[in-house]
């Protein structure tokens, strides 16, 4: 997830908007989550050192991007208010939307972007931080649709079985 430069959100490659994922801080490694935090519900029973579980809530997967704006040189260029309202119209929805990054093309999360984009500059050059929230705990994959031809049991012409969309451990 976090590897590659470029990312699909939207419909949209955030390349056709100039801009490039970066990372800003000092770490060699890259922080990519996995899956949501866990929230146990646990009952204590009387007289028992051991608790019953309930239930676990999963949260949805949250997480930063950093995106500097840069020519096909990869050399920062100035933010202009034009290109500010590009990006922000493109990144905000008041919906999930669908976001693919170039690294993993066949996972999927169905994100939003949070409201506290930060732009960084100096010299109006720089980077934007912004938080997603996605809808699960987990990655999507694609639906998949998988025709099985001639058999005994199965008609000359085949059929179409249509595997439901599953989240992605």
């Amino acid at each position: 997830m976090f590897t590659s430069e470029d990312f699909k959100f939207n419909g949209m490659k955030a390349s056709s908007f100039g801009l490039k994922l970066i990372r800003m801080d000092s770490s060699m490694f890259v922080e990519e989550p996995i899956a949501g935090n866990a929230n146990l519900t646990e009952i204590d029973f009387i007289n028992d050192f051991k608790p019953y579980l309930y239930k676990v809530r999963r949260s949805p997967i949250e997480f930063n991007l950093q995106l500097a704006l840069v020519d096909a040189g990869d050399r920062p260029v100035e933010w202009t208010l034009e290109k500010k309202r590009a990006v922000y119209n493109w990144l905000f929805h008041n919906s999930y939307q669908e976001l693919v990054f170039d690294d993993e093309p066949d996972v999927y999360y169905y994100a939003m972007a949070l409201g506290d984009l930060k732009l960084k500059t100096n010299y109006g050059k720089g980077y934007i931080e912004a938080n997603f929230r996605t809808n699960s705990p987990y990655a999507w994959s694609k639906p998949e649709t998988v025709v099985i031809n001639g058999s005994a049991s199965v008609a000359t012409e085949g059929f179409l079985l249509s595997i439901a969309n599953k989240p992605k451990p």
